[in-house]
């Protein structure tokens, strides 16, 4: 396993967070299963008052580095009143209702189209195998739409 810590020039933010505040975002890069994995450790927010460029800035490390899949986690509200308080979702879209997004600004051509193809952004097939694999361990997983908002009023700490 190897750890890739910040490097003092160009730096990955840090969590204004209480319990995150002291940890510093890193890539750990190593093996899972036969495959080549890299993990990031740490998290920072857009309420905390980062621009999406720099809250993109890791998956883009990624991206140049070679990465193909990307796995994202968080917890989050819901409003679907079937759900339950730690219920795993799967998501099978998203809406964005932030302000902005990362598309704004200067093309990255190298990161690809301008406005990239979003009908397949999350993969029928790594939704069936992570269903599949929730029932083989008898884990109950729910699915739905992922809708992003600037600091819901439903959330009041980190």
């Amino acid at each position: 396993m190897i750890l890739f810590r910040q490097s003092p020039t160009k730096k990955f933010q840090i969590s204004q967070c209480l319990q995150w505040k002291d940890i510093k975002v890193n890539l750990i890069f190593g093996q899972l299963g036969g495959k080549k994995v890299v993990a990031m450790q740490g998290r920072f927010h857009f309420y905390e008052g980062y621009s999406m460029n720099e809250l993109v800035f890791p998956v883009r490390v990624m991206k140049f580095l070679g990465i193909e899949k990307l796995m994202v986690s968080n917890a989050s509200g819901g409003v679907n009143p079937s759900f339950e308080i730690g219920d795993i979702m799967l998501i099978s879209d998203h809406i964005n209702l932030f302000p902005t997004n990362p598309l704004m600004g200067p093309n990255l051509d190298e990161l690809g189209p301008r406005f990239p193809d979003m009908s397949q952004a999350y993969s029928k097939e790594i939704l069936k195998e992570a269903e599949n694999v929730a029932a083989e361990m008898n884990i109950h997983v729910v699915k739905g739409i992922y809708a992003g908002a600037f600091r819901t009023h439903a959330r009041n700490s980190c």
